[in-house]
């Protein structure tokens, strides 16, 4: 029987690329995303025509955060969050975590792997949404 060693465990890429596949097989993370991108949209288009920057205060201007009002902020980060919950429950109501710690028994570079992953995905979100 072939245990688990130092030498013979999965490596860190090979996580992220098992949780890269598992994260886009599940169709409701692209509507959440899409949805996120358009909400965002739509939110920067509606409160695009009332953005004043005085010429004192030009320094300060964020392009990234000032084209979005408080409701859209409060939408996006929702979105987000919803986008990390099934990110862990889309894997735990399919059953798959059991073959995915049977595979790598340390939960913890699961976790790792997953979160990573999660937060590579919401960083290409936002600069999406923010651009």
């Amino acid at each position: 029987m072939n245990t688990p060693t130092q030498t013979n465990q999965v490596r860190f890429h090979r996580l992220l690329g098992a949780e890269w596949i598992k994260l886009r097989s599940l169709r409701s993370n692209f509507a959440i995303l899409a949805f996120g991108v358009l909400f965002a949209a739509v939110g920067a288009w509606r409160l695009g025509g009332h953005v004043r920057v005085a010429p004192g205060a030009a320094s300060s201007f964020n392009p990234l955060i000032y084209p979005f009002d408080q409701l859209t902020w409060g939408f996006v980060t929702v979105l987000a969050a919803s986008f990390g919950v099934l990110a862990i429950t889309g894997e735990l109501s399919t059953g798959l975590i059991r073959t995915t710690f049977t595979a790598v028994p340390d939960r913890r570079r699961v976790i790792a792997a997953k979160s990573l992953t999660v937060a590579l995905v919401m960083l290409v979100f936002g600069l999406i949404a923010s651009i």
